[in-house]
C-alpha cells in the first residue's frame, strides 16, 4: 500500500523530523463550522508507507467530522528548538482490532475504559499529502517579536 503522495525519501526525513515529538494537534473539519477542531494526540506510528496511526474515540468531534469530511492537519512543535510541522493528509477511520490492540497503551486506559475491546476505540489511518517544516533561529524570532513589540506599542521595544 504505497502513498502516491509522498516518496521514501520525504518518509524518511518526515520520520526524522517527528521521531522524539510525540504529541501534537489534530484539525478536522466539519461542513458547517467556521474553524476546525483541534485537539491533541499522541502520535502512535508514522509507517514506512507514509501513513501515520493514531487512536481516536467514535464519540469525538474528530470522529464525527471525518465521516463528512477526510481533510486532516497535524501539528507538531518542538518550543525548545523553535521547530513547526504542519502535515496535510487524508484521514480514514477503521475498528481494525489488529490496529487497535498494536497502539493501545496505558495512556489511553481512562479514554477507552474497557480496553483493546471498547466499542467506542477507532483508527485514524492517515495519508499523509503535503507537509511544511519551519525552523526559526532564536535571532529572526527576537528580531519578529521587536517589530511586533514597536507595532503593539507605538514605540522602539527591546526586549533582549
Amino acid at each position: 500500500m504505497k502513498n502516491k503522495y509522498i516518496n521514501k525519501s520525504e518518509v524518511d526525513k518526515l520520520k526524522m523530523m517527528v521521531a522524539d515529538i510525540d504529541v501534537g494537534m489534530m484539525c478536522t473539519f466539519s461542513g458547517n463550522e467556521q474553524f476546525p477542531n483541534v485537539v491533541s494526540l499522541k502520535r502512535q506510528e508514522l509507517d514506512d508507507d507514509g501513513v501515520i496511526w493514531h487512536l481516536i474515540s467514535s464519540e469525538s468531534i474528530s470522529f464525527k467530522n471525518l465521516q463528512t469530511n477526510d481533510n486532516v492537519t497535524l501539528i507538531y512543535t518542538k518550543p525548545g528548538d523553535l521547530q513547526f510541522i504542519r502535515i496535510v493528509g487524508n484521514g480514514m477511520v477503521s475498528d481494525s482490532k489488529i490496529r487497535i490492540k498494536k497502539y493501545r497503551n496505558h495512556i489511553d486506559t481512562k479514554l477507552f475504559e474497557k480496553g483493546a475491546d471498547d466499542p467506542k476505540i477507532r483508527v485514524l489511518k492517515l495519508k499523509v499529502t503535503a507537509t511544511q517544516y519551519w525552523k526559526s533561529d532564536s535571532g529572526s524570532l527576537i528580531t519578529i517579536l521587536k517589530v511586533l513589540g514597536r507595532a503593539i506599542s507605538g514605540r522602539d521595544t527591546d526586549f533582549i
